[in-house]
């Protein structure tokens, strides 16, 4: 059996091949919210559904991004202020629009999945709204479905 010279692109492709696509990989039961929910809603939500943040959705097309952490952080800011934790009274509450990321880092269900994860690893994300080409989401990609793809 011959063997091939191993090189940085030959490596990256039996890479990709191995893996596969991302509509592999991806989680297809989504959870999405709207930017209009409350913040203490988007938080029962997840924490219902077991999920570390979601797509937000508005007219079918994703939006924007918004993880717990965006969400706890805004609550616990928008209900406590000052260096003894006074209560702090906003006339209205926070939603979902407020917190959100609005520049949604996507992926497409066709391209490999070593594309994604590096877009994963680039713009510093723990998940991926996977899109079809109108933006409407279809999926997810998280870290979780990396880990059980490879």
């Amino acid at each position: 059996m011959m063997d091939r010279a191993m090189t940085p692109s030959t490596a990256r492709h039996d890479l990709i091949e191995l893996l596969g696509t991302v509509d592999r990989a991806m989680t297809k039961s989504l959870v999405v919210l709207s930017p209009e929910a409350p913040v203490s809603v988007a938080l029962a939500i997840l924490h219902e559904h077991g999920v570390g943040g979601a797509p937000v959705v508005h007219g079918g097309r994703v939006v924007g991004v918004v993880t717990g952490t965006d969400l706890v952080g805004r609550r616990i800011s928008a209900q406590h202020t000052g260096p003894f934790l006074r209560p702090h009274h906003e006339a209205r509450d926070w939603t979902v629009a407020d917190v959100l990321t609005e520049t949604a880092v996507v992926a497409s269900p066709g391209e490999s999945l070593v594309d994604a994860v590096l877009r994963m690893d680039e713009s510093r994300v723990g998940r991926l709204p996977v899109v079809d080409p109108d933006g409407r989401p279809i999926g997810i990609l998280a870290r979780d479905d990396v880990v059980r793809a490879v």
